[in-house]
């Protein structure tokens, strides 16, 4: 019963609630859609970073590798010229079963020289792509978004007023009916 008195809720003026929704609508603040935005870009930088971390990761993988078979092939070499270093001599395998597991040591660093550089080649050329599409992006993005800040804080200025004002108004002549 008293509740039929109140202006902003009662229910016979469904103009007056729905200018209420509007104007709620109308105070969201477009700073949060900025904040948003923001915290995607966040997001989508530190994938990149970590994403340079695996490619830098990648990379000391292959050095390691070449290291390896470098010193593998040195041996080899040595090995086979009929020279005889320290770790040859305390060694149970006969020169010719040492010789051939270095080889089939140095073969199988070789092929994975190989697979992991097709691997960096690949990975670092969709790296490439994708940090001039996100450079790019980024910038395309940040204007876009202060211009629709911009535009949002105009229009939610000149729509609050205009809302409340309307509301007030209908509030008068509620009252006046009352």
């Amino acid at each position: 019963e008293d509740e039929g008195k109140l202006v902003l809720v009662n229910q016979s003026k469904p103009d007056i609630q729905t200018g209420l929704t509007q104007v709620k609508e109308s105070l969201i603040n477009p700073y949060n859609k900025l904040l948003d935005n923001i915290n995607g870009d966040i997001l989508d930088t530190e994938a990149m970073i970590e994403a340079l971390q695996s490619l830098n990761s990648l990379q000391d993988s292959y050095d390691s590798i070449t290291k390896n078979c470098t010193s593998t092939t040195m041996q080899l070499n040595e090995l086979q010229a009929g020279k005889s270093n320290f770790k040859s001599m305390f060694s149970f395998k006969s020169r010719e079963g040492t010789i051939t597991q270095l080889s089939e040591e140095k073969e199988k660093l070789e092929k994975d020289l190989n697979n992991l550089g097709q691997v960096i080649k690949i990975a670092t050329h969709n790296m490439d792509t994708e940090m001039r599409r996100f450079k790019n992006a980024n910038l395309d993005n940040y204007y876009a978004e202060l211009m629709l800040l911009q535009k949002g804080l105009q229009d939610n200025c000149k729509k609050t007023q205009q809302l409340w004002d309307s509301l007030l108004n209908e509030e008068n002549i509620a009252k006046a009916e009352i």
